[in-house]
């Protein structure tokens, strides 16, 4: 019985790291985002913002809106942390049954060890 609670704890830390890569992930591209307006704007202060900005509310738009460049590797997190954002539910039931599956099998093996 210990060792299904220990897979359950496992899974539950696996879980929280994943929320916590999405949530890192999202607040790196937001700051970097948010750097991007800023430089746009005093752009626009300084009268040397390109025409395709001209209109463009800067207040209101959000990096989603625009195609930032990211580097390779925020890139790759930042797929991961949106594909683990729209499938939670596969992943948590994917993260709890390996734990448990993993404590079932782990049982076995020791089980015949033993005898």
């Amino acid at each position: 019985m210990l060792r299904y609670l220990i897979a359950l704890a496992i899974a539950a830390i696996i879980i929280v790291a994943g929320i916590v890569l999405v949530r890192t992930t999202l607040l790196e591209i937001e700051a970097d985002f948010e750097q991007h307006r800023q430089q746009l704007k005093a752009q626009k202060a300084n009268g040397t913002l390109p025409d395709a900005w001209q209109d463009v509310d800067l207040d209101k738009i959000k990096y989603t809106d625009v195609g930032m460049k990211v580097s390779e590797s925020l890139q790759i997190r930042l797929d991961l942390s949106m594909w683990l954002q729209d499938f939670w539910f596969v992943f948590d039931a994917f993260v709890v049954v390996v734990c448990l599956g993993g404590a079932f099998v782990w049982g076995r093996i020791f089980a015949r060890r033993r005898k």
